[in-house]
């Protein structure tokens, strides 16, 4: 059968209304992806001039304040399932180097109080709040990780009435970190998926000495990390009470630290392995004639409940070197500070702080020396 001949004037009539068709059609999702970016919030990564570094591990399009939610402390946007997105830098709010409430909340939510100009009835609902630092005299290279298990439809609740800054981490006190909530804080609510939790509490203050933060854990009478194991139905609440982990419990510090005093010619590393350790400040490159403090954690030791944190950690494994030159070891720079354990093996000790000079000529040269000073940087954990 023949098709019709259609005159080149209808043939034109009909394109037209198929691309106005189209044209509308597309408008109208267009608009449905504006309306969705109506936040107004910047969303773009700021691989240079960044205030910290984020990586988003949900599905959700997130907005970060600097403290409490306000509009004078709107940071910027995290886009969803974001990697190593970087956030601006805004000269009214990183003024300094300081530490501070990283505190995120979805961009519904930001859109949705945005119209009442108020976001105090976010402050006690966030997306997640986690502890971070600004360093204004490093790259900051810490990289903040949002947990895959927030915003699910259970909650999480923290009572912390307390003198301590308190985190929450799973499986482990190096686990990722579900929330955070300063001293003295109530009903702070972490909205979270359904599962089993293992809830490892640690206590952190940034400590102005070594320029670096400092994290200590609650222990029992046996020594083992406090720990609430708890199962989350669909939509349930679980309520947490820091005052059950600072009564009647020891402190034990979870990290030795070493400070890299850079005496020779070059800009170097501290390796663990093959891979440059970053502060908990975000610095990494330490310059010559400059000094930097790292941070060695302890290794977990058992399962299950009797899981705990050892008291000393090998320095096998640590160099120190430039991308350019065979790293050395900082066990051939040790000497009786560095202890042995009767297996031979040279470890550092638990909140010891540790001094290592480095010398050399040039970057193929270098050589390391533990100094015989040895500070004691212990477990006290009040906010000064």
């Amino acid at each position: 059968m023949k098709l019709p001949k259609i005159s080149k004037l209808a043939m034109l009539a009909v394109m037209c209304a198929g691309a106005l068709f189209f044209a509308v059609s597309c408008g109208g999702d267009d608009d449905d992806d504006e309306e969705d970016q109506k936040s107004g919030v910047d969303f773009k990564n700021y691989s240079v001039d960044y205030s910290i570094k984020v990586r988003n591990n949900t599905a959700k399009s997130l907005v970060a304040f600097k403290g409490n939610p306000s509009k004078a402390n709107l940071i910027g946007g995290i886009p969803a399932n974001a990697t190593n997105h970087g956030l601006p830098k805004k000269s009214s709010l990183f003024t300094g180097s300081s530490d501070f409430t990283l505190f995120v909340v979805t961009e519904d939510d930001y859109i949705k109080y945005k119209k009442d100009g108020d976001f105090s009835a976010l402050s006690n609902t966030p997306f997640a709040r986690l502890y971070a630092y600004y360093n204004e005299n490093s790259p900051n290279q810490i990289l903040y990780d949002i947990s895959s298990v927030m915003g699910g439809s259970s909650t999480i609740t923290l009572q912390n009435n307390t003198q301590y800054n308190v985190e929450l981490r799973k499986d482990s006190v190096y686990g990722e970190t579900i929330g955070y909530t300063a001293a003295g804080t109530l009903n702070t609510t972490f909205y979270v998926e359904k599962g089993d939790y293992s809830i490892f509490p640690v206590f952190r203050k940034y400590d102005k000495r070594m320029n670096e933060i400092v994290t200590v854990y609650p222990k029992d009478s046996n020594g083992y990390p406090y720990i609430e194991f708890f199962n989350l139905a669909d939509k349930a609440n679980y309520e947490l009470n820091a005052l059950n982990w600072s009564s009647n419990v020891n402190f034990a510090a979870s990290s030795a630290f070493i400070c890299i005093n850079n005496q020779s010619s070059t800009g170097i590393n501290f390796y663990s392995g093959d891979n440059p350790v970053v502060t908990s400040t975000g610095g990494k490159i330490i310059n010559k004639t400059d000094s930097l403090v790292f941070e060695v954690p302890m290794p977990s030791v058992g399962t299950g409940e009797k899981k705990a944190i050892a008291t000393k950690a090998s320095v096998n494994g640590y160099k120190i070197g430039t991308a350019a030159s065979q790293a050395v070891a900082i066990s051939t720079g040790a000497n009786e500070t560095v202890k042995v354990d009767e297996q031979g093996i040279l470890y550092l000790e638990a909140g010891k702080l540790y001094t290592l000079t480095v010398t050399g000529e040039n970057y193929y040269s270098l050589k390391c020396a533990f100094s015989d000073e040895i500070v004691d940087i212990g477990t006290d954990v009040v906010i000064e």
